[in-house]
């Protein structure tokens, strides 16, 4: 059997052939590049991870699980009642605190409280008459404390301590 293609019809499959294999090649780059795209994106996504999902942990249970290092870190520990609380435009807190019972450092009556590094891992005092177990260092303003390091939110609310049964040694 003998086949006549007409050489009409064999420029116009030349043609097509000619179209077509640069045609799949490129397909098959932009297909790469989108693919490489598409990990990059996921490299970047999982980077991010840690900053973008907040704490694994809650800050208050992280708190409560450094007590030994915070007992050493402070330079006063006590457990009192939140009496005034002053926000700024920042979102950092001044706070006025009660002092119920003294743990470490002589502290009687009010005293007061920065709290200024503020996000996911670590919390803003919250409701006025509340009660908190404090972690605390000098600050650099006279006659005030600070709560927050690196290791930790520098205080445990009162609340969370009776739900989780955890008690200060």
């Amino acid at each position: 059997m003998d086949f006549n293609l007409s050489q009409i019809k064999l420029n116009s499959y030349a043609g097509f052939r000619l179209e077509a294999v640069p045609c799949k090649r490129a397909c098959l780059q932009i297909s790469c590049y989108t693919n490489m795209k598409q990990i990059f994106t996921l490299f970047i996504l999982i980077g991010l991870c840690p900053i973008s999902l907040g704490c694994i942990i809650s800050p208050y249970k992280m708190t409560a699980m450094n007590t030994e290092n915070l007992r050493d870190l402070s330079d006063v520990i006590f457990f009192g009642k939140l009496v005034e609380l002053k926000t700024n435009e920042n979102g950092k807190q001044l706070a006025k605190f009660f002092v119920i019972k003294s743990i470490k450092g002589e502290l009687e009556g009010r005293v007061e409280i920065r709290n200024e590094d503020l996000s996911s891992c670590f919390r803003g005092f919250q409701a006025l008459d509340s009660a908190y177990y404090i972690f605390a260092t000098k600050s650099q303003f006279p006659g005030q404390y600070e709560v927050t390091n690196s290791s930790s939110n520098g205080f445990i609310p009162f609340e969370w301590a009776v739900n989780q049964k955890w008690e200060f040694n």
